[in-house]
């Protein structure tokens, strides 16, 4: 009966990797937490909610699992997504790992977090330290476990250079390549050259080949500069825009203070 309250109710929307439904963070607070989140997920490509309420009412190992599903945490193919629930009134807190995680930030590490880097600060009153520790305690143990190169296979400034020598060898192969035919062939029609005729086919093959390389050059650098835009995880206009579908296993730790 208790699931079926939790489960009918309205979760709220996320916001962003930051929401203080409780509004105990001040706007400088959320916002330097916010981007530690971006950044972790830039690099990382995983995604670390923070969802603040007042009071839930509910155990919160039960709410934090359906939250989490419900938002849906973390990169949908990896499951590679966190969340930290807070509970002002009810002194708790909880740390809600996907599946993709568990080896990482096992239900151990997420409790040892919760104990040395979270409920100190919390006992004091001052939650945004708090979560601010929390926050870099995780990030220290998934980037030392290699997830920090995750999204650095192929470096942005390296894949231009690539694409603007392949532009100029295209442009070379292709208009020069048509010139090099066509005054070839020209000699051709004076001399009867057989050695000049084959050298004018030459030519004219290789300008085929540059146009065809021209326009593929010219398409993968769209898709390259596609992915690497500097929009970041929050589309083009700004806004947040929704986590990944990641899935939650029910793994984690609960503390209190």
């Amino acid at each position: 009966m208790l699931l079926y309250f939790i489960i009918s109710q309205a979760f709220p929307k996320p916001i962003g990797f930051v929401n203080d439904y409780a509004n105990i963070l001040n706007e400088n607070q959320k916002s330097e937490l916010e981007n530690q989140l971006v950044k972790l997920e830039k690099n990382t490509t995983i995604e670390l909610a923070v969802a603040i309420f007042d009071s839930i009412g509910y155990p919160i190992e039960e709410y934090a699992n359906l939250l989490f599903e419900k938002w849906g945490i973390g990169k949908k193919e990896k499951d590679n997504g966190i969340l930290i629930v807070l509970s002002i009134k009810e002194k708790s807190v909880r740390i809600e790992v996907g599946y993709g995680l568990e080896e990482i930030i096992t239900d151990g590490i997420a409790g040892e977090i919760i104990r040395k880097s979270m409920i100190p600060y919390f006992k004091e009153g001052n939650f945004y330290l708090g979560l601010k520790s929390g926050i870099e305690e995780i990030s220290k143990k998934v980037q030392s476990n290699g997830i920090e190169s995750a999204n650095k296979e192929e470096k942005p400034i390296n894949i231009f250079y690539g694409l603007i020598i392949m532009f100029f060898v295209s442009m070379f192969l292709g208009y020069i390549g048509i010139i090099l035919a066509i005054f070839f062939f020209i000699a051709f029609l004076l001399s009867k050259s057989l050695h000049i005729l084959l050298l004018s086919l030459g030519s004219f093959i290789g300008a085929i080949f540059g146009i065809i390389f021209f326009k593929n050059t010219l398409v993968l650098g769209r898709v390259r500069s596609s992915r690497y835009s500097f929009g970041g995880g929050f589309g083009s206009s700004g806004g947040f825009g929704g986590f990944g579908g990641g899935l939650s296993g029910g793994g984690g730790a609960t503390g209190k203070w």
